[in-house]
């Protein structure tokens, strides 16, 4: 996890050592699940690589710190457990159609004593629908789940007035945004070497 640490704080200036802290303790609960329940692949050793590759974009876009957002797919609480430790006073929810990975969430939650982040099982599509989440969220993220025109299907009931989607890509996407009406912000990550991210993206949306 030494090349996470670097990253906090030569990329995000973040030189608390208890986000780091946070970190380890994520690594170790995750990594302890993913014995029993496939969340990552079993040949890794750590989740370093998918904590930087949930927190890159954050080099180039900044959300603010009392953001809301909603992480469709989560998995195993990527992106929005690493962002909710760096945003302590963000509002996050997490959800996966898939319920025992967010068995593992709500555990990790619960043993990280994270506060204001919620993880729920379900389809993005039924959930956003319900009074509680509708329109309630300034972003709407999902990491390598569908196309960015299916996300933007599943995830818009979430979304305010206001709300935008930040949809983290790698590779060639032009044909995903292809025909889109709504105006598409592609951020490129290329210069940022050594942590596995060169063909990143951000498409805000």
């Amino acid at each position: 996890m030494e090349r996470l640490k670097e990253f906090l704080e030569k990329e995000l200036k973040i030189s608390d050592f208890s986000v780091y802290e946070k970190f380890l303790q994520y690594n170790a609960l995750l990594m302890e699940w993913n014995a029993k329940i496939n969340l990552v692949s079993r040949k890794q050793e750590s989740i370093e690589n998918n904590i930087i590759n949930s927190v890159f974009f954050l080099t180039k876009f900044n959300p603010g710190g009392n953001f809301s957002l909603v992480d469709i797919g989560t998995g195993g609480g990527f992106p929005g457990i690493p962002l909710k430790i760096i945003f302590p006073k963000a509002k996050i929810l997490c959800v996966d159609s898939i319920s025992k990975k967010i068995m593992v969430v709500n555990d990790v939650i619960a043993k990280m004593e994270l506060e204001n982040i919620t993880a729920i099982a379900g389809r993005g599509e039924e959930i956003g629908r319900k009074k509680e989440y509708q329109g309630r969220f300034d972003f709407v993220t999902a990491k390598a789940v569908a196309p960015v025109k299916e996300v933007m299907k599943f995830g818009k009931d979430f979304m305010n007035n206001n709300g935008r989607y930040i949809l983290i890509k790698g590779g060639d996407i032009s044909e995903e945004i292809k025909g889109l009406k709504q105006k598409v912000n592609v951020i490129d990550y290329n210069e940022l070497e050594g942590y596995g991210v060169e063909d990143k993206k951000l498409v805000v949306i």
